[in-house]
Parts: C-alpha cells; structure tokens; sequence
C-alpha cells in the first residue's frame, strides 16, 4: 500500500509540473509575436514602415500577446514585452526573444 501511494504522489507530482510548463504551440506563439515586435520597432526607427503601420501591427501583437498573459511559464515575458513594446524597444523585445529561445532550451525542446 505505501509503495502504491508513493507510486501515485510521484505520478501527481509529473503531472502538476507538466501542467505548469508552458504549451509548446503558446510558447512559439510567445517568441514568435515578440520577435516580430522587435522587427516591426527597428523597421519603424529606420523609416523602412510608417508609424500608421507600425502602430497597427504594435497594437495586433499586443492583444496576442495579453492573450497568452495567463499561460504557464509565459506571463513575465509577456509583461515584460508589453512594457518594451509601450516603449518602442527593439532591443529589450529582441532580449525578451532569446530569452524565450533559451528558456525553450533548458525544458528540453529546441525551438
């Protein structure tokens, strides 16, 4: 009986820290829209796009990304984007980008 309840505790205990990692399809989806807000921000410092379009496209990535706020493992990157987004910052999103690439990396799945 106690080998069968530790059995089930270790099983319980993979199966509540599977359910905290992150969607592999959201986490894509995460690095996905941040390295394309990193692309959208230098495009528009450099005058390759027009503010019109690139506040448009800003505003779509944002309401994607607060989508994906609430997804394991996701919500401080999201937060984090959001903010440099707000601020027009290419670097911290292409940082934020990496960091999803790595995080990615360390739970085993290459992206």
């Amino acid at each position: 009986m106690r080998t069968a309840t530790i059995a089930l505790t270790a099983l319980l205990t993979t199966v509540s820290a599977r359910a905290a990692e992150p969607d592999r399809a959201k986490f894509d989806e995460a690095r996905s829209l941040i390295a394309e807000a990193s692309i959208i921000e230098r495009l528009q410092s450099a005058s390759r796009v027009t503010e019109t379009y690139a506040a448009g496209q800003r505003e779509a990535i944002a309401k994607d990304l607060r989508n994906l706020a609430q997804e394991p493992g996701l919500g401080p990157y999201v937060r984090s984007a959001l903010a440099a987004l707000k601020r027009h910052d290419a670097l911290a999103l292409a940082a934020l980008a990496e960091a999803l690439v790595r995080e990615e990396a360390a739970l085993g799945r290459a992206p």
